[in-house]
């Protein structure tokens, strides 16, 4: 069995476990110091959970769980204090749940689930603050249609987006967007000036 990893002083693990292809299982202690945690377990592609980690206190969260290709669920994250999640589960093509993840300062979703090409649920996250997207959602081809129906409702929560608003823009293909107009959540989607793609 892996040994506990002794983290109850770290603040910094940014690149901690990047490029380690082999590992497969890891054991955090305490993580509530941390604040630093970009790249930690990019490339880690044999590992196959995610251990429990407090990533309150990180601001940024990029690229932290990228290509990490064996991970099928995520835990819950609480990712308060994070204003970007640029690629932060970019390259999971075996990830099929997401966990609840909390975000209240999150700006930045460009590329998040990228390449997720086995992702099937989403769950509603706070999208308030988020000012671009492009590319969250690329590759997503597997998605549930009430996991549609979540992101419609997250774009129309998106109010100081800046980005073009359309589900293209998103990096979802036009056979999955059809979907959504059949979907609840799409006309408050509509009514938020949000288009499929660029119909008129």
């Amino acid at each position: 069995t892996a040994s506990v990893i002794d983290t109850g002083n770290v603040t910094d693990m940014g690149y901690a476990f990047r490029n380690c292809n082999a590992l497969k299982t890891v054991t955090l202690g305490n993580t509530d110091k941390l604040t630093v945690a970009q790249y930690m377990f990019a490339n880690c592609r044999e590992l196959e959970t995610l251990p429990q980690i407090n990533l309150s206190k990180v601001s940024k969260a990029q690229y932290v769980f990228q290509n990490c290709k064996a991970i099928k669920t995520t835990p819950d994250l609480d990712l308060s204090s994070t204003t970007t999640a640029m690629n932060l589960f970019s390259g999971c093509s075996s990830l099929e749940t997401v966990g609840k993840l909390t975000f209240t300062k999150v700006t930045s979703l460009v590329s998040m689930f990228s390449g997720c090409t086995n992702l099937k649920d989403v769950p509603v996250f706070n999208t308030s603050k988020v000012i671009g997207a492009t590319g969250a959602f690329t590759g997503c081809d597997s998605l549930t249609d009430e996991s549609l129906n979540n992101i419609l409702a997250m774009c129309a929560n998106m109010t100081v987006f800046t980005e073009t608003k359309n589900l293209v823009n998103l990096g979802l293909t036009t056979d999955i967007t059809s979907r959504c107009q059949s979907l609840s959540n799409y006309q408050a989607f509509r009514n938020a000036g949000w288009k499929v793609y660029n119909e008129a």
